[in-house]
């Protein structure tokens, strides 16, 4: 359902604020005086409204309908990240009968479901809920990760490792043999890599 009201047509940013307000148990009064003196706010109600200020009765209308709506969608939120956990056997069951390299197909699936999951966090109410709902997210991200390096981007990954870890080690030996060179010889690499031999 499309709301019309002052605080329906405000900034999503904004409303979430009041929202968060609400469910905080801020007053109405304190919620008002906060929005009225929001340049955003003062920007809508003057294009949309005349300039009237946010009044209670906008506030206790949208406490009734949007509030609730948004109420709503958290607790739906809430129960989807209960699921979480099943999300997770999903990424092991797909990693047991993944190929060495795991289709792009699945992993950018799991990817997305994973990106969709972590916008919700942030409409966790209860910090408590939130941090376990984080917590299993950030799992399922590390098997995610895990099943993406099996196979051939597994070597890869190690081969770039192994590839930086012997670049470090011929810096080193060439550091030691510049400290072993005569003063000549120094001067003799310093205008060959100058350029100027």
């Amino acid at each position: 359902m499309t709301r019309i009201g002052k605080i329906a047509r405000l900034p999503k940013d904004i409303r979430d604020v009041v929202n968060k307000r609400l469910l905080d148990g801020h007053s109405a009064v304190d919620i008002i005086a906060w929005l009225n003196e929001q340049p955003a706010v003062k920007a809508v109600l003057e294009k949309d409204f005349d300039g009237e200020a946010v009044s209670l009765n906008n506030v206790s209308t949208w406490k009734k309908g949007g509030y609730h709506d948004w109420r709503e969608e958290i607790e739906a939120l809430s129960s989807r990240c209960g699921g979480i956990a099943s999300f997770i056997n999903r990424v092991s069951a797909v990693k047991l009968i993944a190929t060495p390299e795991l289709p792009e197909d699945i992993s950018l699936f799991l990817a997305a479901t994973l990106a969709v999951e972590c916008e919700q966090i942030d409409y966790i109410a209860d910090e408590e809920e939130r941090m376990k709902a984080l917590s299993a997210l950030l799992d399922a991200y590390a098997q995610l990760r895990g099943a993406n390096l099996t196979g051939s981007k597994y070597n890869l990954e190690r081969q770039k490792l192994e590839d930086l870890k012997q670049a470090a080690e011929r810096r080193i030996k060439e550091q030691a043999q510049k400290k072993q060179r005569t003063p000549a010889e120094q001067q003799a690499r310093i205008r060959q890599i100058l350029g100027t031999e």
